[in-house]
């Protein structure tokens, strides 16, 4: 038997292919699916405690440090492709810009979280400069 496969995309691809009865994959895959699970549920547990103590105390680093977590959660679900599996399965030709878009913000809130979490503008003004600049390219 002879199987031919025509894939188009914009970027590279990485199909590894394996032939097993239904058993034998969801044997392989639970055990993957309740690790992302957990990896998952403990992001957003960091962020929901984040998001606590931003209102609590009111100290802005936790809002920033929230929105780096986040977006940080988003580029591996964006990753896996458990984004698109479960939010956007619509969305396929989308999956390029998603990683691009959440691997962007994640770029862009990590320097803002040092900003606030060091207090650099107070600690050290020329690191400031650095940072920012960071935060924009």
């Amino acid at each position: 038997v002879t199987y031919y496969f025509k894939i188009d995309t914009e970027s590279t691809v990485n199909i590894p292919l394996s032939i097993q009865k239904a058993s034998e994959f969801y044997q392989n895959v639970i055990p993957i699916e309740i690790y992302y699970g957990i990896f998952v549920g403990i992001f957003l547990l960091v962020i929901l405690n984040s998001l606590f103590l931003f209102f609590y105390l009111r100290e802005p680093s936790y809002f920033w440090y929230v929105l780096f977590i986040l977006s940080n959660l988003i580029m591996n679900l964006c990753l896996s492709g458990h984004i698109f599996q479960y939010f956007f399965s619509d969305w396929g030709g989308w999956q390029n810009k998603g990683m691009l878009a959440a691997f962007s913000l994640t770029n862009f809130f990590s320097p803002i979280y040092a900003i606030y979490f060091l207090d650099v503008k107070k600690h050290n003004p020329w690191f400031l400069y650095i940072l920012s600049t960071i935060a924009l390219i």
